[in-house]
């Protein structure tokens, strides 16, 4: 099991023109079509690989005078210990 040692995170947050948003958007779908997802801020990059399976979630808000919209991708990684656990514990389909 990972440790806290193991977990790296990057958390980037600020305005931007509309089409800066989406230009930002559609490299990241770019990227996500590759295979390999490169974050970056500042200094630091965290390099995503997402498994051919994903968990997606997604979230709209609206309220007085603001609205907003969320997305969160999340899988487990293709050699991660417990996906491993999972496959030995089920039976054989051949």
């Amino acid at each position: 099991m990972g440790t806290k040692k193991d977990r790296r995170e990057i958390n980037s947050k600020g305005s931007m023109a509309l089409a800066q948003a989406i230009s930002y958007v559609e490299e990241f779908l770019a990227n996500l079509r590759r295979g390999v997802l490169v974050i970056q801020d500042g200094d630091e990059n965290l390099q995503l690989r997402p498994a051919p399976t994903i968990a997606m979630e997604v979230e709209a808000k609206q309220k007085d005078s603001k609205e907003s919209f969320g997305l969160k991708l999340s899988w487990r990684k293709e050699n991660s210990k417990p996906a491993a656990e999972e496959a030995e514990r089920e039976p054989s389909r051949a």
